[in-house]
């Protein structure tokens, strides 16, 4: 009887471990999907969809840059930041050129300012990995976001006191 309950609890951790790595994409599913979305970016025209697709390919192209910094490609790793600091910039145009007020409708404004703090973070601990002189297009990456988030941030919150950097 414990046997069978020891193996009745087990069975879902372990399903539960499986369907974790069921979620990860491969390197051609993570192709497929940039390549779908950004061809939906063409058919795209409400400013709030478009910015979260363009968040969409940035964090893949973080997710391509992780793998290419782990698989120690520095070749690949410039232009893929190339892509990536036109995505978000693309995505930080086409929501502040829209018609949206960002204090009292900030959706989209917040979803990039969200991802950009993520992928700072995601940026620092790829400049981590990387000699000192592979560092340098990562750290020029890492200030655009930032520089970005800290312009969402008094666009969302114009009357704030509070320094943008506080959070990195």
């Amino acid at each position: 009887m414990k046997v069978f309950l020891a193996i009745a609890l087990s069975v879902p951790l372990v399903l539960s471990g499986c369907a974790a790595r069921l979620g990860r994409l491969n390197d051609n599913q993570r192709a497929e999907r940039l390549a779908r979305e950004r061809g939906r970016l063409s058919e795209l025209k409400d400013p709030v969809q478009r910015t979260k697709s363009y968040i969409v390919i940035s964090t893949l192209l973080l997710d391509f840059i992780t793998g290419a910094t782990r698989d120690h490609q520095t070749d690949v790793i410039g232009p893929l930041l190339e892509q990536y600091t036109t995505a978000i910039r693309s995505a930080r145009d086409t929501i502040v050129n829209s018609d949206r007020d960002p204090t009292r409708n900030p959706a989209g404004y917040r979803d990039l300012e969200l991802a950009l703090r993520q992928h700072a973070r995601r940026l620092d601990d790829i400049g981590r990995t990387l000699s000192l002189d592979d560092r340098a297009g990562v750290e020029a990456a890492r200030n655009v976001a930032t520089k970005i988030r800290e312009e969402l941030i008094k666009l969302i919150f114009p009357q704030s006191k509070v320094s943008p950097s506080f959070v990195t």
